[in-house]
C-alpha cells in the first residue's frame, strides 16, 4: 500500500486529510518537522503533504532537508502564505505541486491520484527478453 505523510500543525485539516487518505493510503500525520524528517528518513513515504509553517524544522527547510539527503517522495506542499521568496525556494528545492490554503479535500486527494498515477506510469517498463538479446546482439555488430 502507497505511504503518505501528512506534515501539518493544523489538527482539524490532517484528521479530515486523513480521514479521506486512509481508505487508499497508509497514512502517518505529524504536527512537527522533526518527528516528520525522522520517519520520512526511515519509511520512504511516497508522498508528503507538507504545510511550511510546521513547528520544529520549518517546511522549507524540511523540503531542502528532504532534497538534499535524496529522499524521493513527491512533496505537496500547502502554505496560506506565499511570498515571491517561498515560491523561488519551494521552485529551487523542487517542490512537486503547491496548494493554497484554504483548499478543498478532494482537491488534494484528486492531486494525489493523480502524481501516483503518474509515478507508475514513468517507471521504465522491462523489455521483453527476445528483444533484449537482438538488441545486445545488434550493438555488437551481429545479425
Amino acid at each position: 500500500m502507497r505511504k503518505v505523510f501528512i506534515v501539518d500543525p493544523n489538527e482539524d485539516f490532517s484528521t479530515i486529510l486523513a480521514g479521506a487518505l486512509r481508505a487508499q493510503f497508509q497514512v502517518e500525520v505529524y504536527s512537527d518537522g522533526t518527528r516528520a524528517l525522522e520517519r520520512i528518513r526511515g519509511v520512504h513515504p511516497d508522498v508528503v503533504i507538507l504545510d511550511l509553517l510546521v513547528p520544529g524544522i520549518p517546511g522549507l527547510e524540511l523540503l531542502k532537508t528532504i532534497r538534499a539527503e535524496r529522499l524521493r517522495p513527491a512533496v505537496v506542499v500547502t502554505s496560506d502564505f506565499l511570498s515571491d521568496f517561498v515560491v523561488n525556494a519551494l521552485q529551487r528545492y523542487q517542490a512537486d505541486y503547491v496548494i493554497r490554503k484554504p483548499c478543498s479535500i478532494s482537491s488534494v486527494t484528486d492531486l494525489l491520484e493523480e502524481i501516483l498515477a503518474g509515478a507508475e506510469a514513468a517507471l521504465p517498463q522491462a523489455p521483453e527478453p527476445d528483444s533484449a538479446v537482438s538488441s545486445i546482439l545488434l550493438a555488437l555488430n551481429m545479425p
